[in-house]
């Protein structure tokens, strides 16, 4: 009930904490780690976060739930970062985000679970043993393209930070 979870939670801090399951417990504490290393490396935390995420929650809840983490998180982010906000990426980036959606939603709603679950599973190993990328390719426009290609694979893995990195690092951002 409401008045048994308040009192779990107004009361001691450390109380509290103990009376967390084993999973919420992870998912806060993997939530502070990657929201820290995040904040002190400006990327990575999304891409630490969704793998933990993965052991607690099916794809079909765990893409959408890390994206509204990932939104809250970068909202801040772009609120205390406001007036660094270059809005001509931003604009172009959007553009090719909303129809990297369009594309990406037709063709996420006929995916089987299994083939959801390897194609995420396979990402997240992909991404944890390529060489970093090192640069970016000049492409006129390329913020539109990173947006199409970024929101589209998002939808299917979550956390494509790490292949946005060089381009968002060879324009200072």
């Amino acid at each position: 009930s409401f008045k048994n979870n308040w009192e779990m939670y107004s009361g001691n801090w450390w109380e509290s904490w103990r009376q967390l399951e084993l999973q919420e417990a992870i998912l806060i504490s993997a939530a502070f780690v990657s929201s820290t290393l995040s904040g002190v490396l400006g990327m990575g935390g999304g891409a630490l976060l969704i793998s933990v995420m993965a052991t607690f929650f099916p794809p079909a809840v765990l893409i959408p739930l890390h994206g509204v983490v990932q939104f809250a998180s970068n909202s801040t982010r772009s609120v205390l970062s406001f007036k660094k906000i270059q809005w001509k990426i931003f604009f172009l980036f959007s553009i090719g985000a909303l129809l990297g959606a369009l594309i990406g939603s037709q063709i996420l709603v006929t995916l089987p679970e299994k083939l959801y679950r390897l194609i995420l599973g396979f990402f997240i190993l992909f991404m944890t043993w390529i060489p970093a990328i090192q640069k970016a390719v000049k492409i006129r426009g390329k913020f539109f393209f990173l947006g199409l290609a970024s929101c589209f694979l998002s939808l299917f893995v979550g956390a494509v930070g790490p292949l946005q990195a060089p381009f968002f690092l060879k324009e200072d951002l």
